[in-house]
């Protein structure tokens, strides 16, 4: 066999009759977000054009802000999940803590790079910059998205087994308490139209029932803004059905 026939066997489809449903994940709306910023800076970057200087600095902030989303969302895994992971399934907990140290300073060379983009003074420099970036955010984003599935598959089933369905509401609470409101605009501005119409819903409807109503009004605005229109209009009917 060869080394490109076996690389390619390591990879397998799931069984949906053995894939572990969690009642509440941690992880599914917030990786759909992560999963549309990484891909929407990828084809940012693959499409740019390296005389338009304006391209060059909007992927320069998309990843310096990515960069920021990401490191703050490693931040308060490190501080509420991954403790209890290792505390529990120490062998994935330390490989999940592993993995956020190692991002980091391929993060922060994807970022100089977009910034040596950005200041390129010639076409030829930015071109080559551009491909270097793409083909670097491309292989960091494929080491990504393998420790997401990671996070999905194994460790969010260890911890509903470990807290049970409570623990894990509680730990969700506790995560979401440390977000600022700027932040989690920018993350449901790319999470809702990610979403699924179930996923919408329950989250529009779980802030109506436990936020000030000036923060669901805020949400909906947002969601208007966002998704498309039958998409908006099939959100507020539900949100009207489901209204007490």
């Amino acid at each position: 066999m060869s080394k490109a026939a076996s690389v390619v066997t390591t990879l397998t489809v799931s069984d949906p009759a053995t894939f572990t449903t969690v009642l509440h994940s941690l992880y599914g709306p917030v990786h759909k977000e992560l999963r549309s910023q990484l891909f929407a800076l990828q084809m940012q970057i693959g499409a740019a054009d390296a005389d338009d200087w304006q391209q060059r600095a909007d992927i320069h902030a998309f990843a310096d802000n990515l960069h920021r989303h990401l490191k703050s969302h490693a931040g308060h895994e490190e501080r509420w999940i991954v403790p209890v992971l290792i505390e529990h399934a120490p062998e994935v907990g330390e490989v999940l803590e592993a993995q956020h140290e190692a991002f980091e300073p391929i993060l922060n060379s994807i970022v100089e790079l977009a910034e040596a983009l950005a200041g390129a003074e010639e076409t030829d420099e930015a071109s080559h910059i551009l491909e270097v970036l793409h083909l670097d955010t491309s292989r960091f984003i494929g080491a990504y998205l393998t420790h997401m599935d990671i996070e999905e598959r194994i460790a969010m089933p260890m911890l509903e087994r470990t807290l049970g369905p409570e623990g894990v509401m509680e730990l969700h609470e506790n995560l979401l308490g440390g977000v600022t409101p700027e932040a989690m605009a920018q993350m449901q501005a790319f999470m809702l139209p990610a979403m699924n119409p179930h996923e919408r819903i329950s989250m529009l409807a779980g802030i109506r029932a436990g936020a000030p109503a000036e923060v669901y009004e805020g949400t909906l605005m947002l969601a208007g803004s966002v998704l498309k229109p039958a998409e908006m209009h099939a959100l507020e009917a539900a949100l009207l059905a489901t209204a007490s």
